[in-house]
């Protein structure tokens, strides 16, 4: 029920259990205003219009916006000419309109309405046809992937333009282009070749900074050749252990709200705040339940201030659904570590930077983060003087 009432924005939508209100959807304007009753706020913010039509065959609604996406597909829902169905093709192309754009085991939450010929749509694939198969799938992969990348496009405010090859003098013009999209889908790296991620051992010396590139990376010497650190993932690392230990010893601090933080959650945050109520205090979270679905945010964990305790309680919500008991602590700590640690394009100290270098290889991971994405790129000496070509000398 749900889902159709995406469909259908301007009708009311409620479900009772006994004597319970599951929820009530009252009767909206717009695409948009049904996604925040039903999914509220803080998932909205992090979504973009899509809006794009190519012959004949029209889509439009929501997907997220880059870097925002979550560890699984349920908020996925494609519907055509306003049936929700599965079909890999239009699945394939929203996740290969974000390659490269999201962080390793995100996927894109995508709200989307495909309009085409009644004809170029076989509906009897699947008993309850939930399941579709297009006469031609290829334009249609084309369409959606065109639709989220101009929508990107929009949301950076970038403008693409190529000048003629032919033309590459003083004065020369420019030409857009709308065909060539703008974000390739599989550009190869050059530092993605065999050897080049090495699982990286513990040494007795930390490794020398040698400073920060494009505001995301530290690099460092060793001996061994020079590594390039992600800072993001590596205090990540550093802090995910960190909290390990203080949840280990039972020690949370904790800060007292100024005045009660006030929230809704969506239908589905509820019954994952009652299922995990007891793990979120355990890691200094008091939350009081008010009238319905809303909520009061009287303690925290004194490492974040109060809007970012919020919007960090909410993810905390959408990562534990669904997770065995034995993974919960640790998916909790690998979001409060990611949420609280230094961010890509930020500028660091050089002490910090040092400082971060050597925590991270006392750490008992120092090649991954708690999600599972690599710290750091060694770029061996053998390879360096290989390719200035001074081996041998």
């Amino acid at each position: 029920m749900t889902f159709v009432s995406l469909v259908h924005p301007q009708k009311r939508f409620s479900l009772t259990h006994g004597k319970r209100q599951i929820f009530d959807y009252p009767p909206v304007k717009s695409l948009r205003e049904r996604i925040f009753q039903v999914f509220g706020k803080s998932l909205l913010e992090n979504l973009m219009e899509v809006d794009h039509e190519e012959e004949g065959r029209r889509i439009n609604g929501y997907a997220s916006a880059p870097p925002s996406g979550r560890r699984d597909r349920t908020h996925q829902l494609l519907f055509v000419n306003k049936r929700l169905v599965k079909d890999r093709t239009l699945q394939a192309a929203v996740n290969q309109a974000y390659r490269g754009f999201l962080e390793k085991d995100q996927y894109p939450e995508a709200f989307l309405f495909l309009f085409c010929p009644y004809e170029e749509v076989d509906v009897n694939v699947h008993p309850a046809k939930a399941e579709i198969r297009f006469k031609d799938s290829r334009p249609v992969f084309q369409l959606v992937l065109h639709s989220i990348e101009k929508a990107m496009l929009k949301q950076q405010g970038i403008k693409e333009v190529y000048p003629f090859r032919e033309e590459l003098k003083s004065g020369a013009r420019v030409e857009e282009r709308r065909d060539k999209p703008a974000f390739p889908a599989d550009v190869k790296k050059p530092l993605e070749r065999e050897g080049l991620f090495p699982r990286v051992e513990e040494k007795k010396r930390s490794p020398r900074v040698l400073g920060q590139y494009l505001d995301m990376y530290i690099i460092a010497s060793t001996d061994e050749g020079i590594l390039i650190i992600d800072q993001h993932n590596a205090h990540e690392r550093v802090l995910f252990e960190k909290y390990q230990e203080i949840d280990r010893k039972k020690k949370w601090p904790q800060k007292l709200a100024l005045f009660p933080v006030l929230f809704e959650l969506s239908p589905s945050q509820v019954l994952s705040f009652e299922e995990n109520q007891s793990l979120l205090e355990e890691i200094g979270f008091r939350v009081e339940a008010m009238s319905g679905r809303s909520y009061s945010l009287k303690e925290f964990p004194d490492l974040f201030e109060e809007m970012e305790a919020r919007e960090i309680l909410f993810s905390l919500l959408e990562e534990v659904k669904g997770e065995k008991i034995e993974d919960k602590k640790k998916r909790v700590m690998a979001t409060l570590a990611c949420k609280t640690a230094v961010k890509a394009g930020q500028v660091l100290p050089f002490e910090k930077m040092n400082y971060l270098v050597e925590e991270l290889f006392k750490t008992s991971n120092a090649s991954l983060c708690p999600h599972g994405r690599p710290i750091v790129v060694k770029i061996g000496r053998k390879e360096i003087e290989r390719g200035l070509k001074r081996d041998g000398n």
